[in-house]
C-alpha cells in the first residue's frame, strides 16, 4: 500500500514555474496535452505553494539576462552532473 506523503515547496516560486514550463514545453504530462495552467495548478496544490499567473511568470523568466534565463534548470543540471561525477570518481 502507498502512504500519502506531504511535500511542501520551500524554494522560490519562480523556480517551480521554470520547472513547470520545462515540463509543459517538452510535453511530459498527458502526452503533451496538459496546459501550462493545469500543470502549474497541480504543482501549487501538491507542493502547497502559490506560483502565480503563468504568463506573468513567463515574463519574469524571459526577461532575465540571456546567460541565466533558465537559472534553476541550470542549477539542477549542475547538481545532477556533480553527483554523477562524484559517483564515477
Amino acid at each position: 500500500t502507498k502512504r500519502k506523503v506531504t511535500l511542501k515547496w520551500t524554494g522560490e516560486a519562480i523556480n517551480l514555474a521554470e520547472m513547470a514550463y520545462g515540463i509543459w514545453l517538452t510535453g511530459q504530462v498527458n502526452n503533451g496535452n496538459a496546459g501550462i495552467a493545469e500543470i502549474m495548478g497541480w504543482l501549487e496544490v501538491n507542493f502547497q505553494v502559490s506560483i502565480g499567473r503563468p504568463f506573468r511568470r513567463w515574463q519574469s523568466i524571459s526577461g532575465r539576462k540571456r546567460v541565466s534565463q533558465v537559472k534553476y534548470i541550470d542549477q539542477m543540471k549542475a547538481a545532477i552532473l556533480k553527483r554523477l561525477d562524484d559517483e564515477n570518481a
